[in-house]
């Protein structure tokens, strides 16, 4: 594997919370709240073409690692192991890291000289592709995709297109890999979350949704959270807001698990039915509860600390560096790990506590006519 110069710093709670009350944490909180603040009351096809010379660059990054995708075709193998990834993938992501992104890296629009943070930027953006090891994605992957953005220092007044146009074709790219590799949930809460995979296109999509402070002419047109119940409504706004395309995603893939056909593609293409969100994603449907987007927004918000960045399994993959996220640790804490080693620093394992239980990808399990209905979503 490439020496990225970074490395993993939080072990144990007391690295995690030296972390959540560091100077850095308040960085990435803050860049996040930009994000959501510069996407409110806009839909997505509001953007117009950027002239941003890092925006097309990216755009281009994210379009070319999607057709790579076609030069390593999935193994046709046991479907058994199909079940639990694709090993194929590995072949993906290290054509990424070995020839794809370093060559985009060689004409970034924003080289300054700085070759330690040009290679943690590259780091950070491998980290954010999922895990050639285990064959998984999960939110902490999507945390280094959100770490690397904020590495780019794109100027704020291009914040609206970084998140309308570059983060949605990374989740494009992801849900592509996740429906051809069958990539596992990395420590998914499966059923118990917002998604399998990912969590903040629930969170700049209900941003999306919030009023712009500039009056209800300009805001979301009375759409209310509860249209998640309304099969037409979702798929009307699906192209125009982030939050509607991922309950339409949802819905069409997970709803896939109990149809009879066989190719993936056409289990996408039936209309699903919203009423089985009760079941696929009680807390999406808890959501639809809430009267407006400016609480769904601040409650994702509040989720987002607590059920990723104050989580031990996820918070101990991610990595830091010198120039682009630096850990900081308390100096009490520094001088008492010196003296006293602490017992108990979170073990790394494959399969158990560390990530999760191992699940089979939703994609593998709508192409699997052998599983039985529903599962593994029941």
């Amino acid at each position: 594997m490439t020496n990225y110069s970074l490395h993993r710093q939080i072990l144990s709670q007391t690295d995690l919370n030296d972390f959540l009350n560091s100077s850095t944490f308040n960085e990435i909180e803050s860049f996040l709240m930009a994000l959501n603040d510069s996407v409110k009351g806009k839909e997505r096809t509001a953007v117009s073409n950027s002239d941003s010379p890092i925006i097309k660059w990216l755009l281009e990054l994210l379009t070319a690692a999607e057709s790579l995708i076609c030069k390593f075709p999935p193994q046709n193998r046991n479907a058994d192991v199909n079940r639990f990834g694709n090993v194929t993938f590995r072949d993906w992501i290290f054509a990424m890291q070995d020839d794809l992104i370093p060559e985009f890296m060689k004409r970034a629009p924003f080289r300054d000289g700085e070759e330690r943070r040009l290679k943690e930027l590259e780091g950070y953006l491998v980290n954010s592709l999922g895990s050639s090891q285990r064959i998984d994605y999960g939110t902490g992957h999507e945390l280094h995709f959100l770490i690397f953005l904020y590495g780019l220092k794109v100027p704020s007044e291009d914040y609206s297109e970084l998140v309308l146009s570059v983060f949605s074709a990374y989740v494009k790219l992801m849900r592509s890999l996740q429906k051809t590799y069958w990539l596992e949930p990395a420590g998914s809460h499966g059923v118990w979350g917002l998604d399998d995979y990912h969590f903040l296109p629930f969170l700049f999509g209900s941003g999306q949704l919030c009023e712009n402070g500039k009056g209800k002419s300009e805001g979301n047109g009375g759409i209310r959270p509860r249209a998640v119940h309304s099969a037409e409504m979702v798929h009307y706004l699906a192209p125009k807001y982030i939050y509607f395309d991922s309950i339409l995603n949802i819905l069409q893939i997970k709803a896939a698990t109990t149809a009879s056909k066989s190719p993936t593609e056409d289990l996408l293409s039936h209309v699903p039915n919203t009423n089985a969100l009760r079941w696929m994603s009680p807390v999406l449907d808890d959501i639809s509860a809430v009267k407006t987007w400016e609480k769904v927004n601040s409650g994702l918000v509040k989720m987002w600390k607590a059920e990723v960045m104050s989580k031990l399994p996820i918070m101990q993959h991610l990595l830091f560096g010198e120039q682009i996220l630096p850990f900081k640790r308390n100096q009490n804490h520094q001088e008492q790990t010196e003296a006293n080693p602490p017992a108990g620093h979170y073990s790394h394992s494959l399969r158990g506590d560390c990530c999760g239980n191992p699940l089979p990808s939703i994609y593998a399990s709508a192409a699997d006519k052998r599983l039985q209905p529903g599962l593994p979503f029941d």
